[in-house]
């Protein structure tokens, strides 16, 4: 029988198609259980579906008996594991969400000295974002929307106050520093949009963020 109080536990219950996910039990296995007087159950619904509420210590005991102790340790184990890799997912996705949230504080902050990446020193644009290349040019796009090497201040204004004010999305980290991705949209000087992608590295050692590229958004 049910300890006293046992029913209102936290995680001491759980649905025969939670007992399915996590010790691989169907419920003609359950109702076998419930039957021989080895399990309690309440009934229950969720919109409208019916289900069988078991205890879980009941349950283990059950699955011991009728399969084994090294089969409840083996589901058990691996149920266990389950939890931990989705607890690991999750807390990956939090440090990527919390990166890039550092990442816009630290270069959107008024306040802030300007570092090599916000300066973009203007050899980066001038000699590679504007000038012809014979491998991956960027003149060219860049030109539709009228930038050229006679107005490189315009395309460093524009990239600094168009896509720097939109978010960051981590990308992968390196061994000189972590990688971002910012997505946005260059409105240049002839009235013409451009969708780009730019990438920046946060490096590890001076902690400063540098522009490492920009190329069409061709997802956009």
């Amino acid at each position: 029988m049910a300890e006293y109080g046992e029913w209102n536990r936290k995680g001491a219950t759980l649905s025969d198609v939670t007992a399915k996910k996590e010790y691989g039990v169907d419920r003609d296995f359950i109702v076998k259980g419930i039957r021989a007087g080895k399990l309690e159950y309440r009934e229950g619904a969720i919109w409208g579906n019916p289900y069988l509420r078991l205890l879980r210590s009941q349950l283990e005991q059950y699955i011991a008996e009728e399969l084994g102790k090294d089969r409840l340790s083996s589901v058990k184990k691996q149920t266990e594991l389950r939890k931990i890799k989705k607890e690991i997912a999750s807390l990956k996705k939090k440090l990527n969400e919390l990166q890039a949230r550092k990442w816009i504080l630290r270069n959107r902050s008024e306040n802030r000295r300007p570092n090599m990446a916000l300066e973009m020193v203007r050899e980066k644009i001038t000699d590679y974002l504007l000038k012809w290349q014979p491998d991956n040019d960027k003149s060219e796009f860049l030109g539709l929307a009228g930038y050229t090497p006679d107005n490189w201040q315009r395309l460093l204004h524009d990239i600094r106050t168009q896509i720097l004010s939109t978010d960051a999305e981590p990308v992968r980290k390196t061994a000189y520093g972590d990688l971002f991705r910012i997505r946005g949209k260059l409105l240049g000087p002839n009235g013409v949009t451009l969708r780009v992608v730019t990438i920046w590295i946060e490096e590890y050692g001076s902690g400063n963020t540098k522009f490492i590229t920009l190329f069409p958004d061709k997802e956009a």
